[in-house]
């Protein structure tokens, strides 16, 4: 199996994101230096970075890039497909398409979580659905044009009132029919909305192409009750050869939450 772990890009500086934070190259050194085969970077703002000096970084530290994470785009910008403000609209449109260009930049893909949005107390729901798929619509072309499979992310009802199981996740991409939109699983929404993360893997394998783990305290695997081995033991039996990657709360501090997570993670690798 291959890990990787969440860091946060200069853009992204709120305290409380569910990455490594910190100086850039001094994060990937910390992650490097534990074992990690590549990092997630968790963006909020690609037009605020010097991009080419974080390619070059990732290519020195011999790290991979498997995903792109728009989670903050929403969490700082609160900018939504689902928005009623279609000025708001519109700039998460065209965030979205920076972060494609990033991620093509990085021969990486992109993850959409909170950033499709929710539906809202005295708004149409269908004109919010209509919106949502207007908004995927549209990013999916360019995404295509740039050769980067975007990945829509089912996110719990705590967060979210729309798209919170992989079964409706599936549901909702299934008439896209498009080979550039895909699933990204976090075992931390799966253990809340899904009746078996285990039987959701099995039935969305063919389309998931990034994972998150996070035990069910949203620390690091192994401080709560989810069983990663059973789901390790799944996942190889379903050739999963995806990166698998933590997004968790850096506690007790993020040095020893990603030194402990590996830990745990190769071992989970080596019993299963």
């Amino acid at each position: 199996m291959k890990f990787s772990y969440t860091v946060a890009t200069p853009d992204t500086k709120s305290p409380d994101v569910l990455a490594f934070r910190g100086d850039f190259r001094e994060s990937l050194a910390t992650l490097k230096e534990l074992g990690y085969d590549g990092v997630e970077l968790m963006v909020r703002s690609p037009r605020e970075l010097d991009q080419e000096a974080i390619k070059k970084a990732v290519e020195e530290f011999a790290l991979a890039v498997p995903d792109v994470c728009t989670g903050e785009v929403f969490g700082i910008d609160r900018l939504s497909f689902m928005d009623p403000d279609p000025t708001v609209r519109r700039e998460a449109v065209q965030r979205t398409k920076e972060v494609i260009d990033f991620a093509a930049l990085l021969d990486s893909q992109i993850n959409v979580g909170r950033l499709r949005g929710s539906f809202r107390p005295g708004v149409d729901r269908a004109d919010s659905l209509k919106w949502a798929k207007e908004g995927f619509s549209e990013v999916l072309e360019y995404a295509a044009a740039k050769n980067v499979r975007v990945l829509l992310e089912p996110v719990n009802r705590y967060e979210l009132n729309f798209l919170c199981s992989t079964q409706e996740a599936l549901e909702f991409i299934a008439p896209f029919n498009n080979p550039y939109f895909g699933l990204m699983l976090d075992i931390y929404h799966m253990n809340i909305e899904d009746k078996s993360t285990v039987a959701s893997f099995i039935e969305a394998i063919d389309y998931c192409h990034h994972i998150h783990f996070a035990d069910a305290t949203r620390r690091y695997p192994g401080t709560g009750q989810i069983d990663f081995l059973n789901i390790m033991r799944a996942l190889k039996a379903l050739k999963y050869d995806g990166f698998i990657s933590l997004e968790i709360m850096q506690k007790p501090d993020q040095y020893t939450a990603a030194k402990r997570s590996i830990e745990y993670l190769r071992l989970l690798d080596e019993l299963s």
